[in-house]
């Protein structure tokens, strides 16, 4: 994988704000580099290179296009805001693009081996049938106890633990960080789901103690 930063794309991206004139030219320009640089993207994530080390890659790329707006978009704006438009929209276009390639990478990373080297093996379909705020506060309880590692060592954020979790059972957390202020915000009952699992457990417990008996 070559060096991002000499990508002529992102080099036009740049070059683009110190510009004051030929702007046809550059859209013209810039729409055919983007078009090689996806293709440079996808020949660079082929699947001889291992999940993490693509998924690594492609997140360098989305560092990339998201350092070249903040440094530039007020430049370009200024200098033509008809060419803005234009430019604003590529980097829209090429993160939707990285980012797509990184939520795909992300999946792969995580999910269970023999699910990678058998494509055609798919998860079986499940429902949660507790309440959402359940789901919340037995995911935040497991936070907590930070007993879960990324493969790098970090640990995950809550927000990334929920959501993987509520992709698994088709819960969508749009906002992850109010769900989990619910649940430690509780005065009373602080944890009726956790306790609820606690006594499950103790009653089976029970139940196969007095089978042995």
């Amino acid at each position: 994988m070559d060096n991002l930063s000499q990508q002529p794309f992102l080099l036009s991206m740049k070059q683009a704000a110190k510009e004051t004139g030929d702007w046809e030219s550059y859209e013209t320009m810039l729409q055919e580099q983007y078009s090689a640089f996806k293709a440079y993207l996808y020949e660079s994530c082929s699947s001889d290179i291992p999940a993490p080390v693509r998924y690594e890659f492609l997140q360098s790329a989305n560092y990339e296009i998201c350092s070249i707006r903040l440094m530039y978009a007020d430049k370009i704006r200024t200098n033509n805001a008809q060419f803005y438009r234009f430019w604003a929209m590529m980097i829209v276009d090429t993160r939707r693009y990285i980012n797509a390639g990184i939520k795909t990478l992300d999946f792969l990373r995580k999910c269970p081996p023999y699910l990678v080297s058998n494509p055609a093996k798919t998860f079986p379909d499940y429902d949660w049938t507790a309440s959402r705020n359940d789901l919340t506060e037995a995911m935040a309880g497991v936070f907590l106890a930070d007993v879960i590692r990324l493969k790098n060592g970090k640990t995950p954020s809550f927000a990334m633990l929920i959501r993987f979790v509520g992709n698994f059972f088709g819960i969508d957390y749009k906002n992850p960080s109010q769900d989990f202020k619910v649940v430690i915000d509780r005065k009373r009952n602080q944890t009726p789901f956790l306790e609820r699992l606690i006594v499950s457990i103790k009653d089976k417990s029970k139940k196969r103690d007095a089978k042995k008996n």
